[in-house]
């Protein structure tokens, strides 16, 4: 389940904008850190069904792994 697929508020979608957009190795850690508190806001609040928390938390990691990978093929620490 690809995470754009959901129909999501703007706020979700600022959070992988963060990821991609992140400069910095620490940028990248904490904006990934960032959604994966918001989904377990939503987990623990229990708004949304257990199959769409976990495509959450599997997508965020994603970006914020394929992001760190994009970092450091171009040199930066």
């Amino acid at each position: 389940m690809r995470l754009r697929t959901f129909v999501l508020p703007t706020g979700v979608l600022k959070l992988v904008a963060g990821i991609e957009m992140a400069e910095s190795p620490q940028a990248v850690n904490m904006t990934g850190h960032r959604a994966e508190g918001f989904v377990l806001g939503l987990e623990t609040a229990c708004a949304l069904k257990a199959d769409v928390i976990e495509a959450l938390y599997i997508q965020f990691e994603a970006a914020t792994n394929a992001k760190r990978e994009g970092l450091q093929n171009t040199g930066l620490p």
